[in-house]
C-alpha cells in the first residue's frame, strides 16, 4: 500500500479506495479478534503514511462472499474507530450494501461523517434501475447527510 500511496500522490490523486483491510475472497471462517486488531493496527500505520502524502484511505465495505472482515457500514465504523485514525473513511457500494444491510438508507445516515466515497451499482451489476435497489431511498439519505 505504501507504493500505491506514493504513486497516488505523484499522480496528483487524493484518495485510495478498495478492500484495504484484509485479503479479497471467500473466507470459510469468521475473523478472530486478533486478526481484526492486527488489521486495524497495520492500517493505522499505513494511514499515517497516507496522511503525510495528502492521501485518504477509503475502506470498501463488501459482501461476505468477497471478504469476511468488513461487511456492513457499522463494522466499517467500528474498524475505523479501532484504528484511531482520522484519515480512514468508508467506501460504500450499493451492490454490496443491498446484500448485507437491512436498511441501506439508514446505514448511510449512520456513517455520514465517515463516508469518503460512494459507488452506485445495481443489485445484479446491470444497468441502474433494472434491479431491485431502492435508489430513491439511497439518494434521499445521501442528500440528507450532505
Amino acid at each position: 500500500l505504501n507504493d500505491t500511496i506514493a504513486l497516488t500522490r505523484d499522480l496528483g490523486g487524493q484518495k485510495i479506495g478498495g478492500i484495504l483491510s484484509t485479503s479479497h475472497g471467500l473466507q470459510v471462517e469468521a475473523p478472530t479478534r486478533a486478526q481484526w486488531q492486527r488489521s486495524a493496527g497495520t492500517l493505522a500505520k499505513v494511514a499515517e503514511t497516507a496522511k503525510a502524502a495528502g492521501v485518504t484511505l477509503n475502506l470498501e465495505i463488501v459482501n461476505r462472499f468477497e471478504s469476511n472482515l468488513l461487511n456492513t457500514a457499522a463494522q466499517g465504523l467500528a474498524f475505523i474507530e479501532d484504528t484511531g485514525s482520522d484519515n480512514i473513511f468508508l467506501h460504500l457500494d450499493t451492490f454490496h450494501m443491498n446484500i448485507e444491510e437491512a436498511d441501506v438508507g439508514l446505514a448511510i445516515r449512520h456513517a455520514a461523517d465517515k463516508i469518503g466515497y460512494v459507488h452506485i451499482g445495481e443489485s445484479h451489476r446491470g444497468f441502474l434501475g433494472t434491479g431491485n435497489i431502492d435508489f430513491a431511498a439511497i439518494f434521499d439519505a445521501l442528500t440528507a447527510i450532505g
